[in-house]
C-alpha cells in the first residue's frame, strides 16, 4: 500500500511544493532526539506493489474502507485521502469511501465504536515521540489509530523512565520497530501553523476545522 501511493504528486499538486519526502517513523520528527537519518519514505513503485500483493495471495486485490472527511490536523485531508485511494485502485485495491465528519467520527474513535477505516492523520509536534504514541497508538489512548496495543508495554516503559538517556534508547527502539513494520502509509511532511505566542489571546478552532485555518478568529492579547 505504501509503494502504490505517488507521494511526489501529492507534494506538487496538493501541497503546492510546501512539503516533501522528509522521512519519519510515525510521529518521530527530525527535531526529536534519536531520529534516524536512515529512515526513508517508501518510493512510488506500483509494479512492485502489484507483485507483493500477488505474493501475499491478493492478486485480485481486496476491499478497504476510507473516511475522506476525517482530516485530523490536516486541512487538506479529504483531497489527500482521495489521491491515495485513486492510487490504490490502480493496483487493484477496492476502495469503499465511507465519509463521516470528524465532529461525529472523532468521538466514536475515542469510544472505540468504529470499524476499520483509513484516514489522513497529521501529528502535532510533540516534544518526544512517546507522548504522541501514548495518545494515538496505545490501546488506552484517546485515538488508537494504527495498532491493537502491541506496543503498549514498551510505550508504558518509556513513559515511566525518568533517565533521559535510557528513555531515549527505548524511544528510538520503538520508532525503529514502527518504521520496519509499515503500520501506516508514510506520505511525507509539510509545515502548518501550530504554535501561538503571548501576543495571542485565543484562537477558536473546531474539531472538524483544524488550526491551519480560522485565522479570522485569532484575537490579540492586551497591549499586543
Amino acid at each position: 500500500l505504501n509503494l502504490a501511493v505517488n507521494k511526489k504528486a501529492i507534494y506538487s499538486a496538493l501541497w503546492r511544493g510546501r512539503g516533501g519526502d522528509t522521512p519519519f517513523s510515525y510521529y518521530y520528527y527530525p527535531f526529536n532526539k534519536g531520529y534516524s537519518t536512515d529512515w526513508k519514505v517508501p518510493p512510488h513503485d506500483p509494479e512492485r506493489a502489484k507483485k507483493l500483493l500477488a505474493e501475499a495471495g491478493h492478486a485480485g486485490g481486496f476491499e478497504v474502507k476510507v473516511n475522506p472527511y476525517v482530516q485530523l490536523v490536516a486541512q487538506d485531508g479529504p483531497d489527500v485521502m482521495e489521491a491515495v485511494a485513486l492510487d490504490w485502485e490502480k493496483v487493484g485495491i477496492k476502495v469503499k469511501r465511507v465519509p463521516e465528519a470528524a465532529s461525529s467520527y472523532g468521538p466514536k474513535i475515542r469510544l472505540r465504536k468504529t470499524d476499520r477505516r483509513f484516514s489522513v492523520y497529521g501529528s502535532p509536534p510533540y516534544d518526544e515521540p512517546v507522548a504522541g504514541w501514548e495518545r494515538v497508538i496505545h490501546a488506552k489512548g484517546a485515538f488508537n489509530l494504527l495498532l491493537d496495543g502491541i506496543f503498549d508495554e514498551e510505550i508504558d516503559a518509556a513513559m515511566r523512565e525518568f533517565d533521559a538517556g535510557k528513555r531515549l534508547k527505548l524511544t528510538r527502539d520503538i520508532g525503529q520497530k514502527l518504521y520496519d513494520g509499515y503500520h501506516g502509509v508514510m506520505l511525507g511532511m509539510k509545515s502548518i501553523t501550530w504554535a501561538m505566542s503571548r501576543k495571542v489571546a485565543g484562537w477558536q478552532t473546531l474539531a472538524y476545522t483544524p488550526a491551519e485555518t480560522n485565522y479570522e478568529h485569532v484575537s490579540k492579547s492586551e497591549g499586543a
